[in-house]
Parts: structure tokens; C-alpha cells; sequence
């Protein structure tokens, strides 16, 4: 995305907030407005070890716009538009609706219809596209966002919850038949009151047995001044995301440690990746599995207290190799280094 758009885009953003602010005494109740984003300058690596080309650039990253609007105690309108990039880098403006669905909650459960996420068990896709510096391999494109239905309960501090949703297909496949529905059982739980946090999911296809799935848990920490992401998933040929011969797994870390307003911290991703078809997929060539780990060093500093705004410095290094006889060997090394500035902010 170019500065100019970008610069186009706050300018209305602030236009519409300010207009809405005269009303808010009158339409808070019923209407929320929030984006959320970063703006960053990248010195990205483009090559080899032996060939590093380095593209440096400013971009934005997961702008977002979403709003929640009342219509009854127990009737409301979710509505998310992206603007730029969630989970990849874009190089111009879209106009994505990521959801767009009627939420009915009635004592303690809860009903939604309509264009929604897949609710998947990693924490890396529980946070906001602004908030996550890198993505595995298990969310770096995967078929998120789907038209269906939710119902879930909460059972204490537990929610248990069953979707059924669009799955995707390949354009071989959707000439074959129709589009076969996808099935998501998740939990979201709370032990120790809030120690930790924890989730997890198993998604399929019953037309084929659940063959193809992707099966995900996450713990999220809270020790003392320590914020600590633990994750583990698995993809078998997701339509839309793998051939049915390729499995992906990954254990991505993160770690965050509050001091003030200053908040260093890590995220290392370790992936593996057994591509069994006779195709390249991604960075493994066919018959092979290959693995790629990445390692993000930041600084997160928070100029004013309790404001979803702070400036970010990164510095990471991925390793990309082939796993073989039980054994990892490395190919190749890059190494990239990023600043900015991350927002949130509450328009009404």
C-alpha cells in the first residue's frame, strides 16, 4: 500500500470519527467503531544467502474497520472490513468483508449466522492482524474467513461451541461436485480464574471422512509480569489451503515481558512440512519435507498508559532446510529488520 493511500484513508477515518463524536452521548449505546492497524518500514530479504536482495519499503499491515451495532438486548450486527493485508503483504487497497453476521444471545448461549471466522485453537490467530509481527505456517493463508453458522454455550467460564460452514474446493474438485460443508468443534477455556487461558479445535470434512482436518490447541500464560503464547497445530489438504498430500505442523512460542511501558519480548516459529504430491508447495519441492524456523526479537514501547498505541522495533532471522533421515540441515539463512507504529482506537 502507498503512504498516500494510507494518509487517505486516516484522513476519512478521522473525518467520519469526528462527525460522530457531536452524537456519541446518543448513539453509544447502540454502535461501535473501532480500526486497528500498524504502519511499519521493512528491510525485507528477497533472495538467498549467496544473492540477498533486500527490498526496503513502508506498508501497512492488518488494517482493519469493524463495528458493532445493538439492534436489541440480544440482537446485534458484527461488521469487519480489511483495508489492507491480513496475513500477507499487500501492494494496494482491497475491500475484503471478513465478517458480516447476526449475533443471538439468549442467557448463556450464543447464535451467529453469516460471514464469520473459522475459531481455530492457536493464539497467533486469536489476536488482531496489528498485534501479530509474523504468522506460522499454519495461518499463513488459511481459509479463514467462511459463510455458515455458530452455536455455542458457556458452562461457568468455558465455552463450548459446534460451526458448520462453506468449505473450500480446488477448481478440479468444483467441477466434480458441490461444495461440501465444513465442521469446527472448538473449546475456549479458562483455569486457575484467567492462569490460563486455553483453546482448541478440530476442523473437517465429514464428505471424506475428516481425512482432510486441521486439529489446533494454544495456552496463553499470564505469569506475573510474563505473557507467554504456547501453540501446536497440525493441517492435513485443507481445500483452499493444501493438497490433501501435504501436512503442515507447527509450534509457534511467544513470549512478552511487561515492564512498565516498555515490553521486550520473542516469537519463534518452528514449521515442518511433508509435501507428498508431485508439485512445489511453498518452499518444499516435491517428495520432500523441509522445515522453516523463525526467530523475532522486539521491543514494544507504549508511550501513554492503557492506549492500544505503542511503537515496535523487530529484528528476525529464518532458517529454511530439509529434514531427512531424521536429521535437519540447513539451506539457507535471511535476516530482516522492521520499525513502526501500531494503533487501535476506539472512533465511537
Amino acid at each position: 500500500m502507498k503512504v498516500e493511500e494510507i494518509c487517505k484513508w486516516l484522513c476519512i477515518i478521522a473525518l467520519v470519527s469526528g462527525n460522530c463524536y457531536a452524537q456519541k452521548n446518543i448513539i453509544a449505546e447502540k454502535f461501535t467503531l473501532s480500526v486497528d492497524g500498524r504502519i511499519e518500514y521493512d528491510n525485507v530479504p528477497a533472495g538467498t544467502v549467496e544473492n540477498d536482495i533486500r527490498s526496503s519499503s513502508f506498508s501497512s499491515q492488518g488494517l482493519i474497520l469493524y463495528s458493532d451495532i445493538k439492534l436489541t438486548n440480544n440482537l446485534s450486527i458484527f461488521y469487519r472490513q480489511e483495508f489492507a493485508g491480513y496475513l500477507a503483504r499487500e501492494g494496494q487497497m482491497n475491500t475484503h468483508i471478513n465478517m458480516l453476521l447476526l449475533k443471538y444471545r439468549l442467557n448463556r448461549w450464543k447464535f451467529t449466522l453469516g460471514r464469520q471466522p473459522l475459531i481455530n485453537g492457536t493464539y497467533e490467530g486469536y489476536y488482531l492482524p496489528g498485534d501479530v509481527y509474523a504468522y506460522s505456517e499454519l495461518s499463513c493463508g488459511f481459509p479463514v474467513w467462511k459463510t455458515g453458522t455458530c452455536i455455542s454455550r458457556m458452562f461457568g467460564k468455558q465455552e463450548f461451541g459446534i460451526q458448520v460452514l462453506n468449505g473450500d474446493l480446488t477448481p478440479k474438485e468444483a467441477k466434480q461436485q458441490s461444495t461440501p460443508l465444513m465442521f469446527n468443534v472448538y473449546w475456549c477455556g479458562n483455569i486457575g480464574n484467567g492462569l490460563i487461558l486455553s483453546r482448541l479445535n478440530f476442523a473437517g470434512y465429514a464428505s471424506d471422512h475428516f481425512s482432510r482436518f486441521s486439529s489446533k490447541i494454544g495456552l496463553h500464560w499470564t505469569l506475573s509480569h510474563i505473557l507467554l503464547d504456547t501453540d501446536f497445530g497440525v493441517d492435513h489438504g485443507l481445500p483452499g489451503f493444501a493438497p490433501d498430500k501435504v501436512k503442515v505442523i507447527a509450534a509457534p512460542i511467544q513470549c512478552i515481558w511487561r515492564y512498565g511501558l516498555i515490553r521486550p519480548g520473542f516469537k519463534y516459529l518452528p514449521n515442518l512440512i511433508e509435501n507428498n504430491t508431485e508439485s512445489k508447495f511453498r518452499f518444499v519441492d516435491p517428495g520432500k519435507t523441509s522445515y522453516k524456523q523463525q526467530l523475532l526479537l522486539f521491543l514494544d514501547i507504549y508511550p501513554w498508559k492503557n492506549k492500544n498505541f505503542h511503537l515496535f522495533t523487530i529484528g528476525g532471522c529464518t532458517e529454511y532446510g530439509v529434514y531427512q533421515n531424521h536429521t535437519f540441515t540447513a539451506s539457507h539463512r535471511l535476516y530482516d529488520v522492521r520499525v513502526g507504529v501500531k494503533f487501535g482506537l476506539d472512533l465511537l
